[in-house]
């Protein structure tokens, strides 16, 4: 299992807080220090997290800034914000015309399934899109069905399921503090509580 290096975490949280210092209510900023505390497993993070979600502009019209704003909810633990929100998203996508339209509406209809723990429909809705439009599937999307249908059967993760994810942790370079709509270290975060449950 991948672990996150304190020190760079630590470095991260500095120049994170320097950038927010001039720039008190820039969402990002604030963000960045909320996520680098949040992987510090320090509860600061939440005010953070919940102030970053709350300063971001109006998500009437994108479903990707809905599903940010969500995100960031649910790391600060705010369940209820989260789960509506996570419904919004998808209800978004499907006025919009569905998840088959395009890869990113897939990738945050699924993942937004998943984050809600709705494991059938993240499971059906992969396979309808496999099925119906296989030019949309994303390398992630695999990975969420697998540890979706494991999680549907009761069945425990192990190192294998976190393999994929950690290979392009690794080859994208990513970091948890990068303020993103969408961060893979989000998806490894569940997928790592999700195994030593």
């Amino acid at each position: 299992m991948k672990k996150l290096e304190r020190p760079r975490l630590l470095k991260a949280l500095a120049e994170a807080q320097a950038f927010l210092k001039p720039s008190p209510d820039f969402w990002p900023a604030l963000e960045g220090v909320g996520r680098c505390l949040y992987y510090l497993g320090d509860p600061a993070a939440a005010p953070y997290l919940r102030e970053s979600a709350e300063r971001i502009p109006s998500t009437d019209v994108s479903f990707i800034l809905l599903f940010h704003k969500t995100n960031l909810y649910r790391l600060a633990g705010m369940d209820e914000q989260a789960d509506h929100g996570f419904r919004q998203v998808i209800d978004h996508i499907t006025k919009l015309g569905g998840f088959l339209r395009d890869s990113n509406e897939l990738l945050f209809s699924l993942t937004s399934f998943f984050y809600r723990q709705r494991y059938a429909d993240v499971v059906a809705k992969y396979q309808r899109a496999q099925t119906e439009k296989p030019e949309l599937m994303t390398w992630i999307l695999p990975i969420l069905a697998d540890v979706a249908d494991k999680q549907q059967r009761r069945q425990s993760l192990d190192s294998s399921d976190m393999a994929p994810l950690e290979y392009q942790l690794r080859k994208m370079r990513g970091a948890p503090w990068d303020t993103e709509h969408y961060n893979l270290w989000d998806v490894y975060d569940v997928l790592r509580r999700l195994s030593q449950n």
